[in-house]
């Protein structure tokens, strides 16, 4: 069972991304995706992370961004099979 629950009240897998700096950081334009041949499968739309802080993105292939807060990504990830996250600039 995962530790964040989503605007749906499902409990999918999840990506965190934290930001180690004393400054504000920026995922806006960047990719996201779970293949190595296809990099860019989903693009971060205007998302910042303020400092020593993180956000949790849902691979739960729904695909959205829900109230600014709640990033879906385009595919799912499944725990019980190795799989990995491509992270990319733009």
């Amino acid at each position: 069972m995962s530790n964040y629950v989503d605007n749906y009240g499902e409990y999918e897998d999840w990506i965190e991304f934290f930001n180690s700096c004393s400054t504000t950081a920026t995922l806006t334009g960047f990719y996201l995706s779970d293949q190595d041949d296809n990099p860019t499968k989903l693009q971060f739309p205007a998302t910042t992370i303020p400092a020593c802080g993180f956000i949790v993105v849902h691979a739960s292939g729904r695909d959205e961004v829900s109230g600014g807060n709640y990033i879906h990504t385009n595919f799912k990830l499944t725990q019980t099979k190795p799989e990995h996250v491509v992270f990319s600039n733009p």
